[in-house]
């Protein structure tokens, strides 16, 4: 009976698999509840008319109720504000229901659209980590791939936007395609030019019933000319005659003063540099239409300057933005600091604006912003532009002005999307275009100000992770515009170096690397490098250089900030201490763990004397401390740390704080290692749904938690299961990091582990090599790298490739030696696997030697209770076999009680050792119990990991031995059929290049011979002994005749065979039990984003 209970771990996994089936059902029709992943934005004008026509054809085109009709596209085309999207958000509308989801895409430029699929995955359940482009686009397409019945919504499509929009779209796409552009050409690079509706204008009656609706004109109040008059004057634009009949019932006019404002109001063509590439009359209209719209604005402005200057002020600055996701800032924070530092430092603040120091350049980043300063229009350097800061710093003036541009209809609150507004890119390129030139620097410059301090300070939970990510959005968008503004890095590097901190907490790291890097020089030159600030950013340098993997680099940054904190603040400061931490933290990365030890150590004695258990700083040091042991080996040490630091945690953080869950996690891993399956599960069960819910399914430490689910399964012999958990895992990190990255490289060697274990050695041989493939440089010197080579060697050692095997695994474990020691786990296992290619290779003596040390090393390190403990006895009692010095029985039957009692009998490594004492009797010429305790051994296997697996198959392979050593016809025949049965496994399975494979051919040729099959019925097999793949097997040490190759054991006299003598298999001997879960470090505070 096993020690785990495999029906509750069942339950546990069929959660996540359920979990992840919902993410990646490929029936959409199974769904009840249509649009459950709606991201259309609500912004579908209540007062919709018309367009009957244009629905018409979309709706035939689409077919929606047809769900047959898949990959069918539309594009529209039409000229800006004529109400492109408008119609594809009311065809979404009308037939939503025909949907399972909705998706809403942004494709003006790559920047939008990149950011539009890192929301729309995001929303899909994928947390994003990385900038990278190509991941993104595949991951959205795989969805889309792998689901039906979705409407993929693409607005305001572009040239540079096309070949990203035509690898989203799946070749065989199970949903339907709308796009919209203002360019028939790029609409027609996606879409069929029969499936292409050019958008005509407003139908008039629909026009004046729209601006009627909006305008809210009680019927009789209006003549119908007036109306008339209005709508055309707006170019029949619904938007245009949206905004002028918000304007009429605003400010309460009658539309015939409206129309006297209107023609009185100066002609203003505006101008913004993207005329359409369609057919001349387009561009009759297009002018027609940006000279009413710049009347109809010129218009508005002057209205808000005389009546709302506020409103006008905050409109300029959203013309800045992305017009489709503007915050809706709330707080106005640090407000003793500066985007950016003055040109010269020394420089007095210098008061010349109404309100607000005008430019930037007169900014001290030193001094407190004055809260009023002295109004002074006539100043010549003032400008509307130094206003900006006191109006958002104002919350009754921001919101008031906020207020007015949507009760104008300038922009809009999104219905389904807290906290955003959205702007129509017509009105932001009218506006962008009334600026003058010369003028853009400043409100560039004023609006990174705004920004700066209206980011929020918490980045701890979800939520708060979602609000920076939009908040980003913008303070991105001014960052881009500031170069080509003229902008010095030194006016914005504050807020360079707020963006950097923010993707360093949302896993960007080679962005927030790069941002860091660029602001750091400016801090040392305007602040120093020992001014707080300064230090502050090269410690998050440090945290980004060492996620992006340059881990000297990272060790530099931290000393460097560590001295500096010292001097400053003093050795005991919270500052030091953290920095102090995550130094410690990237020495144990690097593998020194007595080094990091000792900083740990030392650390956790402060904290726990200055604020005892209960101090949040106090559980991190333990947490990490316990860390550090546990990678020594020393896990009884490490459980005791973690369960202080858990019991103080949930007392004082509760159970579902993110500390608390990191502890619990690395608490299951140390379990895990010690062989503690069931304590493990029941702790990874109890953080697993706390995990999905407070980061989210995807976030890279969930998929951790799953990854290391995985290894529980793998070491429980559910293969497949495990294979599953861990493949999505993979997808998952693959395409949020890309394939080269650090995360993916550790996972793919995970599921190359797993492969392993499930008998697939080539496959998982390939993995090994590939992991290695993508490594350079200082990584190469990584300790996990150690286990990618340990494990490689290994498995070239199953595959009968010695000379690789010898090569690599001395390699992982002279690597190992000299970076960690001998009495380090991780050398004692790689010293296992070298022994085990030596017994290979007939180095019985060096074999017994190496073992006999390790043996001794994991009693004191892990006890003589360990399975690690047990898999070197068993190792033992191997080549006691061989050497025949001593009786090999008492190592089998030690290393079965060890695995009994931690394992259970059911285990599959404990089955194997049972294996390995039925040879035993049969060496020692016991057939008939041999037999029988083999049969008994088989049945436990194939109940643990089933009969299509080397392990059971290795059973068949010491049976036909058996038999065939009785000589008799009967025996023979059945011998034959056992070494049969181990052929057709291996051959179903795709083993055809192993070791064993070859062996129980050769044995089944001698058998078969034996039994006077003929000459051509033996062809076949001879065919296999002699294929390329059976000549790269090295050739077996067999005692009494010495190195026999494959060739030359297929040649031998069957007669003068003694199949009781031992053989060495490659797998059905060992057993593996391999560490390599993965962890996390412990931080003492919640992520902030404070410069």
């Amino acid at each position: 009976m096993t020690l785990l209970n495999l029906d509750t771990l069942g339950k546990d996994i069929s959660l996540i698999l359920d979990i992840l089936r919902a993410k990646h059902s490929s029936d959409g029709s199974s769904s009840n509840h249509p649009g459950a992943h709606n991201m259309v934005p609500g912004l579908l004008s209540q007062d919709f008319v018309g367009r009957e026509p244009q629905l018409k054809f979309l709706e035939q085109t689409l077919d929606p109720e047809n769900e047959k009709n898949n990959g069918a596209r539309v594009g529209i085309h039409g000229l800006t504000g004529i109400g492109k999207t408008q119609l594809m958000l009311k065809y979404e509308a009308t037939f939503r229901t025909c949907y399972t989801s909705q998706l809403f895409l942004i494709a003006s430029s790559r920047v939008k659209l990149l950011d539009s699929i890192r929301e729309t995955l995001e929303t899909l359940g994928f947390r994003q980590h990385a900038d990278n482009a190509s991941a993104q686009i595949q991951e959205l397409r795989d969805w889309l791939s792998q689901h039906e019945r979705w409407l993929l919504l693409i607005d305001n499509l572009s040239s540079e936007t096309v070949n990203p929009v035509l690898e989203i779209i799946p070749s065989a796409a199970q949903g339907h395609v709308i796009v919209t552009s203002q360019s028939q050409k790029v609409v027609r690079d996606i879409c069929n030019s029969k499936f292409c509706l050019s958008m005509p204008e407003l139908d008039l009656d629909d026009a004046i019933e729209m601006f009627v609706s909006e305008a809210e004109i009680e019927p009789g109040n209006m003549e119908q000319q007036e109306k008339v008059d209005i709508v055309k004057a707006m170019a029949l634009m619904p938007h245009a005659i949206e905004q002028a009949a918000s304007y009429i019932r605003v400010n309460h006019l009658k539309p015939s003063d409206f129309l006297a404002r209107y023609n009185n109001t100066p002609e203003r063509v505006l101008e913004w540099g993207d005329a359409l590439d369609g057919a001349a009359d387009d561009g009759i209209k297009e002018k027609a239409q940006r000279s009413s719209l710049g009347k109809h604005l010129g218009l508005v402005f002057d209205s808000l300057e005389a009546v709302h200057p506020d409103a006008l002020i905050v409109l300029k600055f959203y013309s800045l933005l992305e017009p489709e996701t503007i915050p809706l800032f709330e707080a106005w924070l640090r407000p003793d600091r500066s985007a950016g530092f003055p040109a010269d430092i020394g420089a007095a603040p210098k008061q010349s604006s109404r309100r607000f120091i005008g430019c930037l350049s007169a900014l001290n980043c030193f001094k407190k912003l004055p809260d009023n300063p002295p109004a002074d229009k006539d100043e010549p350097t003032w400008h509307p532009a130094d206003d900006l800061i006191h109006i958002f710093q104002d919350e009754v003036r921001r919101e008031r002005a906020i207020a007015k541009l949507c009760d104008l209809s300038l922009v809009h609150r999104v219905r389904n999307a807290n906290r955003v507004l959205w702007m129509h890119d017509l009105t932001r390129k009218s506006v962008r275009a009334s600026i003058p030139q010369d003028a853009i620097r400043k409100w560039t410059t004023a609006g990174i100000e705004v920004v700066y301090h209206m980011m929020p300070e918490e980045d701890g939970t979800v939520e708060e992770h979602v609000w920076v990510d939009k908040c980003l959005l913008a303070a991105m968008a001014l960052i881009r515009e500031a170069p080509a503004r003229g902008l010095e890095v030194r006016e914005y590097a504050c807020l360079l170096a707020l963006c950097a901190l923010s993707n360093l907490h949302h896993n960007a790291w080679p962005l927030s690397r790069k941002q860091f890097e660029q602001s750091k020089p400016l801090y040392e030159k305007y602040l120093g490098q020992d001014h707080k600030r300064t230090i502050l950013l090269l410690h998050k340098l440090a945290l980004a250089t060492r996620h992006d993997g340059d881990m000297s680099r990272a060790e530099a940054y931290c000393r460097q900030a560590l001295k500096l904190y010292e001097q400053k603040l003093g050795p005991t400061d919270s500052k030091t201490l953290n920095v102090l931490n995550d130094l410690a933290s990237t020495i144990e990365r690097a593998g020194r763990l007595k080094e990091a030890e000792s900083m740990f150590r030392k650390l956790y004695e402060q904290e726990e004397k200055a604020s005892g258990m209960q101090g949040p700083r106090t559980m991190a040091a333990a947490h990490n401390l316990a860390l550090c042991l546990h990678n020594q080996g020393r896990l009884r040490e490490a459980e005791s740390i973690y369960r202080d630091a858990i019991k103080a945690s949930e007392i004082h953080l509760g159970r579902d704080d993110p500390g608390t869950l990191k502890t619990l996690s690395n608490y299951a891993v140390t379990l895990d290692h010690d062989g503690k399956f069931d304590e493990a599960q029941k702790t990874y069960n109890l953080v697993r749904n706390s995990f999905i819910q407070v980061m989210g399914l995807d976030h890279h430490l969930t998929l951790r938690l799953r990854g290391n689910m995985a290894g529980v399964l793998r070491q429980q012999g559910k293969f497949d299961q495990a294979e599953s958990v861990m493949r999505d895992c993979l997808d998952t990190v693959e395409q949020t990091f890309g394939p080269e990255s650090f995360e993916t490289i550790t996972d793919l060697y995970e599921m190359g582990e797993i492969w392993q274990a499930k008998g697939e050695v080539e496959r998982a041989r390939n993995a090994f090599e590939k992991t290695m493939s993508y490594l350079s440089g200082d990584m190469l010197d990584h300790p996990v790298v150690f286990r990618f080579i340990d494990s490689w060697g290994a498995a070239e050692r199953e595959m009968g490739h010695l000379d690789v095997a010898r090569e690599k695994s001395l390699d992982a474990y002279n690597r190992f030696e000299r970076l960690l020691g001998w009495d380090d786990p991780y050398t004692l296992m790689a010293a296992n696997d070298h022994a085990e290619v030596l017994h290979a290779e007939g180095k019985h003596d060096e074999a017994q030697d190496l073992l006999a040390r390790c043996l001794d090393s994991f009693a004191q390190l892990l006890g003589k209770e360990h399975p690690h403990y047990a898999m070197v006895l068993n190792n033992l009692g191997r080549v006691a076999w061989v050497r025949k010095t001593e009786d090999p029985m008492p190592y089998f039957v030690k290393a079965h009680k060890v695995l009994t009692n931690r394992l259970g009998e059911g285990h599959y490594c404990t089955a194997t050792v049972s294996v390995n004492i039925a040879r035993s009797l049969f060496y020692a010429g016991n057939t008939t119990d041999a037999l029988a305790a083999l049969e008994t051994s088989h049945d436990v296997l194939v109940a643990a990991v089933g009969k299509i697996h080397p392990l059971s198959s290795a059973c068949d392979t010491t049976a036909g031995l058996i038999l065939a050593s009785r000589g008799d016809q009967p025996s023979l025949t059945e011998a034959e059929r056992r070494f049969s049965s181990y052929r057709k496994v291996s051959e179903e399975m795709g083993n055809k290049k192993n070791a064993d494979y070859f062996l129980n051919v050769c044995l089944l040729l001698l058998v078969r011979k034996l039994l006077q099959y003929s000459d051509s019925d033996l062809k076949q097999l001879h065919n296999i002994l002699n294929s390329p793949d059976a000549g790269r097997v090295a050739p077996w040490d067999i005692p009494g005749l010495g190195k026999r190759s494959v060739a030359q054991l297929a040649s031998m006299d069957p007669n003068k065979f003694s199949f009781q003598g031992y053989l060495p298999l490659a797998v059905g001997e060992t057993i593996r039990l391999r560490w390599g879960r993965k962890t996390c470090w412990r931080e003492a505070e919640i992520a902030k984003l404070q410069d």
